[in-house]
């Protein structure tokens, strides 16, 4: 199996540090247990590819299993009234898909919908619909 461009982040220090960057980066939380996890993560590590094969460095793939960050994944969202800020949350549904920048949260949204995913991050980045379904083919293998 080829090498995740979506890296797995295990510590709520680590957390912190990567949504506190300024460029895009895009969390995936998800369960083993969770059936429609399983069905877009395809989806998910295609998109990372395919970002990372085009030299995009303006945005990041990251993935947190809720079961084994707990301390990332189970906190409680704190928000101003004119943004919201990150100050941990709880992943009541997955898969939730978030993307930060400078601590922010930019866009999110919850469940496997396939083109959600893609207009979260084509909102920041052009992706090759050709690279990406070689990827999406090869990720389903």
């Amino acid at each position: 199996m080829a090498e995740s461009k979506a890296k797995a982040v295990t510590t709520l220090e680590e957390f912190n540090k990567i949504i506190n960057q300024d460029k895009y980066t895009v969390f995936d939380f998800w369960a083993t247990w969770c059936a429609p996890c399983r069905l877009i993560s395809p989806t998910f590590e295609a998109l990372a590819k395919s970002v990372a094969e085009a030299d995009e460095s303006k945005i990041e793939f990251y993935k947190v299993d809720t079961d084994a960050a707990i301390d990332i994944a189970g906190q409680g969202m704190g928000e101003d009234e004119d943004e919201k800020k990150v100050d941990g949350f709880p992943v009541t549904i997955m898969p939730t898909f978030l993307m930060f920048k400078n601590g922010k949260v930019v866009n999110e949204f919850k469940g496997a919908y396939r083109d959600k995913l893609m207009a979260m991050i084509t909102s920041v980045v052009k992706i090759d619909e050709e690279r990406l379904k070689g990827n999406l083919q090869n990720a389903k293998k």
